[in-house]
């Protein structure tokens, strides 16, 4: 079992690009600028300076093995998680890491999916939302595992999202779609209301470039508040809103010298990238976006520079910021997480558990890591983040 494998070909971001994006319009709102000073970035920070509190919640077992954890959401009492490389099921916990269901529906029948590529939830109507991005369908299921309704979508997309009023919205990763083509360009964002009328784009991309030669990423969308999402797409160091029927810029991830410039199009996107080596080699020039994540008070930025990957926590209450590169005495992969409010949730397979327990000889993460065996379920860590 592997618990959030780093694919480095499957998942960099990179910066903003003005020389390859076009925006629809001209921005006229004001976007915050969220600095990440790399000059200033330490290399490991003790897990105390980081956490209030922190508990271990492992996954019972039983008779069902989650093979892969792919993606994985948080609601106010659930856990999801998506195992699309070896089961291809969705599994649904309680928040005390039992009552396991398992979502086993592979197919091609009205109930079924093909190729489940991501998840989100609707936690007001409590859905479940499936995207399989082969049959261009969502398959909508409630919190116990019971299947509601199908949606059809005329595009292929790798991440949705779902408003308050039920419009979605649809990351398209980069691939053309002549539905939605304007002045040379293609939208990367889109939301979509009934009968899949098409309500807002943004993140607009030229029609010339290649995008055989990306690497297809996942980044996920956050749900900062109750009404609003929000992404920072590939290729990009925008953060985008997404209301009840609007996309507009909010943020802007400034990483200084080592943020973008003209010959970032020719240099990245105009050639194949074709191992890691590669991108590690753009990073000593760019600082490459590889994961974003935000709640309502946190926002999180993976940076990939130089060829090592660096952690920005940035508080919206104080407008602090923390920067590292590892945190000392614990098992934590804040770039494979989920983060609500103050709490960051990861999870980790049995034997790294174990393997920090005897390390750090702390009482009670030695009594859950007794209790697991290696090949169990992975134990998720729930950690309440301090201010600074």
């Amino acid at each position: 079992m592997k618990v959030f494998t780093y694919y480095c070909l499957a998942s960099f971001v990179f910066v903003f690009f003005f020389s390859c994006t076009r925006e629809k319009r001209n921005i006229d709102i004001k976007i915050e600028k969220i600095e990440i000073n790399t000059d200033k970035v330490v290399g490991e920070i003790n897990l105390l300076e980081m956490i209030d509190s922190i508990s271990y919640i492992p996954i019972t077992t039983d008779s069902i093995l989650i093979g892969e954890v792919t993606d994985f959401v948080v609601s106010n009492d659930k856990f999801f998680i998506l195992d699309r490389k070896k089961s291809h099921s969705i599994f649904i916990i309680e928040r005390d890491g039992e009552n396991l269901i398992q979502i086993d529906r592979e197919g091609a029948g009205p109930e079924e999916y093909i190729s489940p590529r991501t998840i989100t939830i609707d936690e007001e109507n409590r859905y479940l939302l499936i995207l399989c991005d082969k049959s261009k369908r969502i398959q909508t299921y409630d919190f116990e595992g019971n299947f509601i309704n199908t949606r059809r979508i005329n595009c292929y997309s790798s991440l949705i999202a779902k408003t308050q009023t039920g419009n979605i919205v649809y990351y398209l990763d980069y691939l053309p779609h002549e539905d939605f083509y304007k002045e040379s360009s293609y939208p990367n964002l889109i939301l979509l209301g009934k009968k899949n009328k098409l309500l807002d784009a943004e993140a607009y991309f030229d029609s010339s470039f290649e995008s055989t030669n990306l690497w297809k990423s996942k980044k996920g969308f956050s749900k900062p508040y109750s009404d609003t999402i929000s992404i920072n797409p590939d290729h990009s160091n925008i953060v985008y809103y997404v209301s009840n029927d609007k996309i507009t810029p909010r943020y802007y991830i400034d990483c200084g010298k080592y943020n973008i410039d003209e010959g970032y199009n020719e240099e990245v996107l105009m050639k194949p990238l074709k191992s890691p080596e590669d991108l590690s080699k753009m990073s000593e020039k760019y600082g490459l976006i590889m994961s974003y994540k935000e709640s309502s008070d946190y926002i999180y930025v993976l940076l990939l520079l130089q060829g090592e990957y660096s952690h920005t926590i940035f508080s919206k209450r104080t407008g602090n910021s923390r920067s590292f590169r590892a945190v000392q005495g614990a098992p934590l992969d804040f770039g494979h997480g989920y983060i609500s409010g103050n709490k960051f949730y990861t999870l980790v397979e049995p034997s790294t558990l174990k393997r920090y327990a005897e390390e750090l000889k702390d009482s009670k993460l030695l009594e859950i890591a007794n209790k697991v065996n290696d090949f169990d379920n992975p134990v998720i860590i729930e950690s309440t983040l301090a201010d600074f």
